[in-house]
C-alpha cells in the first residue's frame, strides 16, 4: 500500500494525497495499524461522489480476491460502509485501484457538528487477502475551515 488520493469525481480537483511507505524490516504488528489524517474543510459536504486511487506493489505470490471494507463514523454513529473487491493481482506489479463513493447524504444539524468537531470524524479501511486482514487503515478528517483546529 503506498498511495491515496482522494478527488471530487466530477472535477479534477484533488482534496488529499497521502503517501505511505512500506519499512523494508517492517514487522507485522507494525504493519497492522496505519494512521492517516485529512482536512478536507466545510465545502466537502458539496460534493455527491468522491473517487479514490490507491496505488500498492505485489510481491512474488499472485494475490486472488484484495478486499477493501470501510466504514465511517461520526463519534459513535456509523456514517457510510464500503466494500469494494479487487478479483486479480499479477505478481511482481504495481497497481492502481480506482473507487468511486457516494457521499451519504446527512442531516444539516449533523454536517454543523462535523464541521464544529474536527478529527472527531473517523474511519477504519480494511484490507484482507481471502479471508486473512493484512492492513488496517485508521483515518480522521477534519471538516472546518482550519487544518489545524483540535
Amino acid at each position: 500500500y503506498q498511495r491515496r488520493v482522494h478527488g471530487e469525481m466530477n472535477t479534477d480537483q484533488v482534496s488529499e494525497e497521502v503517501m505511505i511507505q512500506e519499512a523494508e524490516n517492517a514487522t507485522e504488528e507494525d504493519d497492522q495499524y496505519r494512521y492517516a489524517r485529512y482536512h478536507f474543510g466545510p465545502d466537502f459536504f458539496k460534493t455527491k461522489t468522491i473517487g479514490t486511487s490507491l496505488t500498492f506493489s505485489v510481491g512474488s505470490q499472485p494475490i486472488k480476491d484484495l478486499r477493501m471494507i470501510e466504514r465511517h463514523y461520526f463519534k459513535d454513529r456509523l456514517l457510510a460502509s464500503y466494500d469494494f473487491t479487487f478479483p486479480f493481482c499479477i505478481p511482481n506489479t504495481c497497481n492502481s485501484w480506482e473507487n468511486i463513493y457516494s457521499v451519504p447524504e446527512l442531516q444539516e444539524d449533523i454536517k454543523q457538528e462535523m464541521i464544529n468537531s474536527p478529527w472527531e470524524t473517523e474511519a477504519d479501511t480494511f484490507f484482507f487477502v481471502g479471508n486473512k486482514l493484512i492492513i488496517h487503515l485508521k483515518s480522521q478528517y477534519n471538516y472546518s475551515e482550519s487544518e489545524d483546529d483540535e
